[in-house]
């Protein structure tokens, strides 16, 4: 019996990327077509939206395929998202009793970042952050710590496919304002932001780093503002620095 719920073209799409990798030597169009049974007009329009999410490299002259580059951002993304929570809970579990606020791990999905891991608030006023949710790189501590020790590489990549939209008055729109920021985060070795996605929110951010010292992710401390002190400005840092040390001298075993 068919199934019902299946949809065709993203099955033909799915079929598609599973077949390049088994066939990496950049085969043509006629040859995936035939292999898979895919008219030539449906695997058209498939290709062109797969090569417009940088899924596929096409070739329109030569006709040759080859899987593209941002199948490597997803498998580094299920990479780490596969033992990173297990490993960041306990230091978020404990971050969060030290504050009594919301914590979170997220780590880059494309140009947006992504909570893969989150322990929650004990105050009934709080900001969750649930695994899951997205939310701007350029915008807020969590993303922005990311992008300050992000491989340079990386960072242009991003930078040249990323809209800056204004979400609140206090969100960052230009990359001269915020490389400038970049460069106090990794001076201080974390940051903090003020009502950048959302009013009435603190963050502090500090980076997971691999063995180089490039950002694989972040850990975050939420604070709604009612909450915000002269305390916080200053044990806050120290506490979440030593919880994302923790947590990258763990992960990289």
């Amino acid at each position: 019996m068919a199934d019902k719920h299946k949809d065709s073209a993203v099955d033909r799409a799915i079929s598609i990327l599973v077949w390049l990798g088994a066939n990496p030597s950049s085969p043509t169009v006629a040859q995936m077509c035939e292999n898979l049974n895919v008219p030539k007009a449906s695997a058209y329009r498939i290709l062109h939206t797969l090569r417009s999410w940088e899924l596929i490299e096409f070739n329109s002259q030569t006709k040759l395929l080859q899987l593209g580059p941002r199948l490597l951002d997803l498998a580094r993304a299920y990479s780490q998202s596969a033992d990173l929570p297990k490993i960041a809970l306990p230091y978020l579990t404990r971050l969060r009793d030290q504050t009594g606020d919301t914590t979170s791990l997220n780590i880059v999905l494309g140009n947006e970042r992504i909570c893969i891991q989150e322990a929650r608030s004990i105050h009934q006023l709080n900001w969750s952050v649930p695994p899951g949710t997205r939310g701007p790189l350029y915008a807020g501590s969590t993303g922005k710590a990311i992008l300050a020790f992000m491989r340079p590489e990386k960072l242009r990549e991003i930078k040249s496919s990323l809209e800056l939209k204004q979400l609140t008055p206090a969100t960052p729109t230009s990359w001269s304002t915020l490389t400038l920021q970049f460069e106090q985060i990794r001076k201080d070795g974390y940051c903090v932001s003020i009502s950048e996605i959302a009013h009435g929110v603190a963050g502090l951010a500090a980076p997971i780093l691999d063995k180089d010292g490039f950002s694989i992710g972040s850990i975050n401390l939420s604070v709604p503002l009612v909450r915000w002190s002269e305390e916080s400005v200053e044990t806050y840092p120290l506490l979440i620095k030593d919880a994302a040390r923790s947590i990258s001298r763990a992960y990289l075993g």
